[in-house]
């Protein structure tokens, strides 16, 4: 159910952004895409066959470990285990750069690794207390979004970065546990 009341968005935040995050994961809600025919389409899969598409340059990325958070969240409603290494297959299935960067302190539980969007305060700076490696490792994800929006075509590769492939390995590794600011 879509609710477009400003009344409902002001309480919702006034709400500790914890405590939503814990009512997804006790309600087991999901989040799903609707298409507006404006930028989510219906017929998705028809316009890639077609050709209709924007052929611009993209950054891709993921996290390590990306599906962890499914791993809790199922462990915390009882309703089953999903296989850890299962997330590192997934992760590795799309991704152009990956974040393998695992901070004790931004993870809202000790179990999960770099799950999806653990990297989110990372890349806006917004850790609560950032330790020397999470700012050199944010500085280093703040600048290669920086490069790719000024140059998509060669930001990238001026910073150091592989020319992703589909044919060979150019993963670009950030915040691997051996050398948390890069791992090219």
């Amino acid at each position: 159910m879509q609710v477009s009341d400003a009344s409902q968005l002001t309480c919702m935040k006034q709400v500790p952004s914890r405590q939503l995050e814990d009512a997804v994961i006790e309600t087991n809600t999901r989040f799903s895409l609707i298409p507006d025919g404006i930028t989510i389409f219906a017929d998705t899969a028809d316009r890639l066959a077609a050709g209709e598409f924007l052929n611009v340059p993209l950054l891709r990325g993921t996290t390590k470990n990306e599906a962890d958070i499914f791993v809790v969240g199922a462990a915390l409603s009882g309703i089953g285990v999903v296989i850890p290494n299962l997330t590192e297959i997934l992760a590795d299935l799309q991704t152009q750069c990956r974040c393998n960067g695992v901070f004790p302190d931004i993870s809202t539980h000790p179990d999960i690794r770099a799950y999806h969007a653990s990297e989110i305060p990372i890349i806006f700076g917004t850790m609560p207390a950032p330790s020397e490696k999470e700012k050199a490792l944010s500085k280093l994800m703040q600048g290669a979004w920086v490069a790719f929006a000024r140059d998509p075509t060669q930001g990238l590769l001026e910073l150091g970065w592989p020319k992703y492939s589909p044919d060979t390995n150019t993963l670009a590794q950030i915040g691997n546990p051996l050398n948390q600011t890069d791992n090219f």
